[in-house]
């Protein structure tokens, strides 16, 4: 629409940019600046376990495919994208080959300090596969396990396995608490924080806490070079992604204010006229402006 009147603008404290003044509120009626955060998702139901095929390579005896249960082939993924490494996908990133002779190689980090230790090794062990502790964690060799998860890529590239966005909410909050026992904390209001260097993960994560249910946040730390253990100065610092869960329904735009403007006023539209909006990091819910003008346009007819 062309020479709007006036467009609200604010700070904006949640939004950081500007709202259409015919923007129809989607909010609980206390105010037209309120704004949801949260939606409710249904999700697809799994299967109670899932197979992963064993090609056999002409060595050994070894099973066609194995069984993982559904439950904890999900808890293995979330903790996986936060702790885990396949041998070779380093090497993938870098030469575009895998060069290493410590073929199918899984490993999973976690110090022996950690307080989910334990969790963490009644899960593995309950896989059916073999997996050995060590000082700084758990690995194990299996090419049907190395071959599922390499496709995830290495700490830079990770991200969220499709079906499990697709998932219901138990399943994908199960995914989530995993992956924050590796990568993450929980703060004292209980709310949960997910820390990564993989942007594409940090994406994906943000999408999860939304689809669980609750919200969330995503900001971005650029670390400056400074030492690391062993003496050495990092330079190649890569920046850090932080995936804040909210648990507040709906939030507000701030303090605004009506400011003249004439010129284009742009919508996008989609078939329900609800849409799903991110800038800077932070997320929200709207509907179509065009309602209003076309409400106002019958009224006047």
């Amino acid at each position: 629409k062309r020479g709007a009147p006036s467009v609200v603008h604010g700070p904006i404290e949640f939004l950081d940019a500007a709202t259409v003044a015919a923007l129809p509120s989607m909010g609980k009626g206390v105010s037209p600046f309120q704004v949801p955060l949260q939606s409710t998702w249904m999700g697809n139901e799994l299967p109670a376990a899932v197979t992963l095929a064993c090609p056999w390579s002409g060595r050994g005896v070894k099973p066609a495919s194995y069984r993982v249960a559904m439950d904890d082939w999900i808890a293995f993924l979330g903790l996986y994208v936060a702790e885990g490494c396949a041998s070779g996908v380093m090497e993938q990133a870098k030469y575009g080959q895998v060069t290493s002779s410590r073929q199918y190689q899984v490993y999973i980090s976690q110090v022996k300090t950690s307080p989910h230790r334990d969790a963490i090794r009644d899960l593995l062990f309950r896989m059916p596969f073999k997996w050995r502790e060590i000082d700084t964690g758990f690995y194990c060799v299996s090419k049907a396990l190395h071959t599922a998860v390499f496709p995830l890529g290495n700490k830079y590239e990770k991200y969220v396995p499709a079906f499990v966005k697709e998932a219901t909410p138990p399943v994908i909050r199960s995914f989530i608490e995993w992956a924050v026992k590796g990568d993450g904390c929980v703060r004292p209001t209980g709310l949960l924080t997910y820390t990564t260097t993989s942007k594409r993960l940090a994406d994906d994560m943000q999408e999860l806490f939304q689809k669980s249910g609750t919200a969330a946040s995503v900001s971005r730390y650029d670390r400056p070079p400074g030492p690391v253990p062993g003496g050495r100065v990092c330079t190649n610092l890569q920046p850090i992604y932080y995936v804040l869960e909210q648990c507040s329904a709906f939030d507000g735009l701030g303090k605004v204010e009506h400011i003249p403007y004439d010129g284009l006023v742009y919508c996008v539209s989609v078939p329900n006229q609800t849409l799903y909006v991110r800038r800077n990091g932070k997320a929200l819910w709207c509907g179509n402006s065009i309602n209003a003008y076309i409400v106002a346009f019958e009224f006047a007819q």
